[in-house]
């Protein structure tokens, strides 16, 4: 068998770029922050129904909107792929830990 023949019943290997490990609806939103959100509403679903054994105004049904849409901003990845629960958790870690320092401020 020549070479030639050979080569052309080989086939290529394709490598399959972007593979991702976990299902998202969107860039950055998967489960974890649909759960969320659903959450966030089931709470302003409770927030209304407490809220109604004291007032009658509409005013109330604000807590469907305002708390899913609160869970939605601290979990919408930004360019960089992180989000503000990730910052807020992050800069919560940096500011627990233990700093050192490298130098003596005196004023004489």
């Amino acid at each position: 068998m020549s070479d030639s023949i050979r080569d052309s019943e080989e086939k290529p290997y394709l490598v399959p770029q972007n593979v991702e490990t976990k299902f998202q609806f969107f860039p950055g939103f998967g489960w974890l922050e649909v759960g969320t959100v659903a959450a966030a509403f089931l709470l302003g679903l409770l927030l209304v129904y407490i809220l109604g054994f004291f007032t009658a105004r509409p005013a109330k049904y604000i807590f469907l909107l305002l708390l899913p849409a609160a869970a939605f901003f601290l979990h919408k990845p930004t360019p960089d792929g992180s989000s503000l629960y990730r910052v807020l958790t992050d800069l919560r870690s940096w500011v627990k830990s233990k700093k050192r320092y490298l130098f003596e401020y005196r004023e004489d």
